[in-house]
C-alpha cells in the first residue's frame, strides 16, 4: 500500500527512528533508509506468550553495563518484564478469544549513558480490561467514579482484582508499580487508554486522546 510521512528533524531522534526497524516494513523510493550497521536497538516481538528466557537475557546484558554484579540484584527488572508479558495474555483482549502480541524495545543512549526500555502490548488497554470494567460497574456510585483518572489509585493499590479470584492473578499492574520504585530505575511511566502515569513521582494525567493498548517505558543508568 502507499504511505506518506516524514522522518524526525532532530538528528539523534531521526537515527533512533531509522534503527527502530520501521523501514524493515516501509520502503521509500530512491532513498536508502535501512537500519544502520551497529544499531544499538534490540527489538523483540513475542508470539503471544511469556518468555522468561528473554527477560533473563535482558538482565544479563544490563549487568555488563552497570555496577551490578549478580542477576538477582536486577530482580525488579525481571519481575516487571514477566508481569507485563503476563498481563498481555491475561486481560489485553477484554474477554474476547483473541490474543495480542507484545513488543519489547531496548535502546542505548551513549551520550546520556542511559538504557531506554519500551514494552508495548496492543490489546484494549488496562482501563478497558474486564477486571477494571467490572470494578467500575460495581463501584461507580460508591467511589464517585467519573472517569479513568478516578481508577488509578485503586488499580495501583491492587484493589481491582482479577475475575478469576486466583491468588496469583490480578497482581500485574500493582506489582509493576511497586517494583518501579527500585533505585535501578531513573524514571518509569505507564501509558494506557487516556491515562499517563509517572510512577516514581506518584502522579498521573488524563489525556485528551485515547491510546489503545498499554505501554511501559523506563530507563536505567549505565556506565
Amino acid at each position: 500500500m502507499s504511505s506518506r510521512g516524514n522522518i524526525p528533524s532532530n538528528p539523534s531522534i531521526a537515527m533512533m527512528f531509522r534503527q527502530s526497524g520501521f523501514f524493515d516494513h516501509v520502503s521509500i523510493l530512491d532513498y536508502d533508509s535501512g537500519r544502520s550497521k551497529g544499531a544499538k536497538l534490540i527489538h523483540k516481538r513475542s508470539d503471544k506468550k511469556v518468555e522468561s528466557s528473554d527477560a533473563k537475557n535482558i538482565c544479563r546484558r544490563l549487568i555488563s553495563k552497570t555496577d551490578y554484579t549478580y542477576i538477582d540484584e536486577l530482580e525488579p527488572m525481571y519481575v516487571i518484564l514477566i508481569e507485563a508479558m503476563q498481563n498481555t495474555n491475561n486481560h489485553a483482549s477484554a474477554g474476547k478469544p483473541d490474543q495480542y502480541d507484545w513488543w519489547l524495545y531496548q535502546y542505548e543512549d551513549p551520550e546520556k549513558k542511559l538504557l531506554h526500555y519500551t514494552f508495548l502490548d496492543i490489546g484494549v488497554g488496562v482501563f478497558e480490561s474486564l477486571p477494571v470494567r467490572d470494578f467500575k460497574r460495581k463501584f461507580m456510585e460508591l467511589f464517585s467514579i467519573k472517569n479513568n483518572s478516578d481508577l488509578v489509585r485503586p488499580l495501583l493499590k491492587g484493589e481491582i482484582k482479577s475475575r478469576t479470584l486466583q491468588p496469583n492473578r490480578g497482581k500485574g499492574i500493582p506489582q509493576i508499580y511497586d517494583q518501579s520504585f527500585d533505585d535501578l530505575f531513573e524514571e518509569f511511566h505507564i501509558l494506557s487508554n487516556d491515562i499517563l502515569i509517572n510512577t516514581r513521582k506518584k502522579s498521573h494525567i488524563r489525556l485528551s486522546n485515547q491510546f489503545y493498548g498499554t505501554l511501559y517505558y523506563w530507563s536505567v543508568k549505565i556506565n
